[in-house]
């Protein structure tokens, strides 16, 4: 095994180790969970492509981001069934595609052979981020986003350098595609072509392609929103609830400094940027120049990566998972930056050393392969809460409306799993057949209910006295 094979192997194990270990496992973010609710319910049945359903009571008609993950992650769900693994599978086919494409990019701009076989340091870089991992682990939609832009991003650059016209097609269905996944966030490789042109300095050259990327895409939208009346009605309903709003900030606040997302992207990218450095003091002290190509292809993804993260800072709504598609893109300038210099110290690396990291990722390997068996059906978070729901969910059927106290009323997670496990809606409001207190109670119990006896540990289950068991 050479060199450069020995650090893809070593890319690959750590990559398996970090991620697959924490997918096998239940439990996650509050976003994630009520987006595989939702893309459960449409495979259920309930709800529909551009009116997606959530609860029966939160967001009945679900609008606040459009529906292509929901979609895509539905079709999961109805040829794998309700396990957890299910939003799972899907998280790590994201994952694997996502890598593809940063692969296909970096090949696409390599200058030679020997370069195009240092894919993994882009790779390396982009698992290194936390913030990449936890998005992952989470089903966030950001990571669906991420690799259509990615990909988006690749064709309109196959484009750009093979002179036609005719990528530009997918590369602006792709745009469409992350755009229907998420919002406006997706819309930032329609500027690929001028920041291409700014970088390698074939500005006149990128502009018809950037005319041409932009009517592509405006026709695509248009023949959808044309021909989908429900799509249209979609994601107008989704502009005026969501995306105006925000962009208004009328809605939402997260911050009060808008430039906090950006600070936020500065320690986040904290890992490669110290790897980074690295490479290249190692390299400066063996006064190794770095190719004026490698220069232009940092140039250009980073101005990519920009325009993917510092439009973020025009909201005060701000979340660090925002920054996800533009991570790739961060870490293809790095790699880029440093190529020369990892060059020039892996013709250094002598055979035991290669022999060392070898043995380190077969070890890696292993370690992901026990833990994922070990794991296997555990709970990474929420273990009490989740063991509570699954017994609830157990003896209620679908579509039930479990009524709620006080406490519980906000607790938007708990709302959530009990959609996700058993669409069970939770509402605030008395009369219902079923009522969940917090072990506390609330004393309506007394006069009108009476506890069915499930052995939970957070929380107790009650039905009304007039209902057969």
């Amino acid at each position: 095994m050479n060199r450069n094979n020995t650090l893809i192997l070593f890319t690959l194990a750590l990559f398996a180790l970090l991620l697959i270990p924490s997918l096998v496992q239940q439990g996650m973010f509050l976003d994630g969970v009520t987006y595989a609710g939702i893309s459960r319910n449409l495979a259920n049945g309930v709800g529909s492509w551009w009116e997606p359903h959530y609860t029966k009571v939160l967001y009945p008609e679900f609008h606040e981001h459009p529906p292509l993950a929901f979609v895509l992650q539905s079709s999961f769900f109805t040829l794998l069934g309700d396990g957890f693994y299910t939003e799972r599978i899907y998280c790590l086919l994201v994952a694997l595609l996502t890598s593809w494409g940063i692969v296909a990019i970096w090949k696409l701009l390599a200058t030679d052979e020997v370069q195009k076989e240092r894919y993994w340091m882009a790779l390396l870089l982009w698992i290194s981020v936390p913030m990449v991992l936890w998005s992952l682990k989470n089903n966030m939609l950001e990571n669906t986003m991420g690799m259509f832009t990615v990909f988006a991003v690749f064709f309109i650059l196959k484009a750009l350098i093979a002179q036609r016209f005719f990528y530009l097609s997918a590369g602006s269905l792709l745009i469409l595609a992350a755009f229907l996944t998420k919002g406006a966030g997706g819309l930032f490789p329609l500027a690929t072509p001028l920041l291409y042109g700014l970088a390698f300095r074939k500005l006149k050259a990128s502009i018809p392609f950037f005319i041409v990327l932009w009517l592509k895409f405006f026709a695509i939208s248009w023949l959808l929103l044309g021909l989908i009346p429900d799509a249209r009605i979609s994601i107008w309903k989704y502009l005026d609830q969501q995306l105006l709003p925000v962009l208004n900030n009328e809605k939402a606040f997260t911050t009060g400094n808008r430039f906090r997302i950006l600070m936020n992207l500065v320690i986040d990218l904290s890992i490669p940027l110290l790897l980074v450095l690295s490479a290249l003091f190692a390299g400066l002290k063996k006064k190794n120049l770095m190719l004026i190509a490698s220069n232009r292809n940092f140039l250009f993804l980073l101005l990519v990566a920009a325009s993917a993260s510092i439009p973020l800072i025009i909201s005060m709504k701000q979340r660090k998972y925002y920054l996800i598609p533009s991570i790739p893109f961060y870490a293809l300038s790095f790699s880029f930056l440093a190529a020369g210099f990892v060059n020039h110290l892996l013709e250094k690396m002598k055979d035991p050393a290669l022999k060392i990291i070898r043995i380190i990722s077969f070890t890696l390997i292993l370690v992901t392969l026990a833990l994922a068996v070990v794991r296997y059906g555990h709970f990474s978070r929420d273990r009490e809460q989740l063991g509570d729901i699954y017994k609830i969910a157990g003896i209620l059927p679908e579509g039930t409306i479990l009524g709620s106290d006080g406490t519980l009323c906000a607790d938007w997670g708990l709302a959530a799993y009990l959609n996700r496990v058993g669409s069970i809606s939770l509402d605030c409001k008395a009369g219902h057949d079923y009522l969940l207190t917090t072990k506390s109670g609330t004393g309506i119990e007394d006069i009108e209910y009476i506890p069915v006896n499930l052995r939970l540990s957070k929380y107790r289950l009650l039905k009304r006295k007039q209902v057969k068991q």
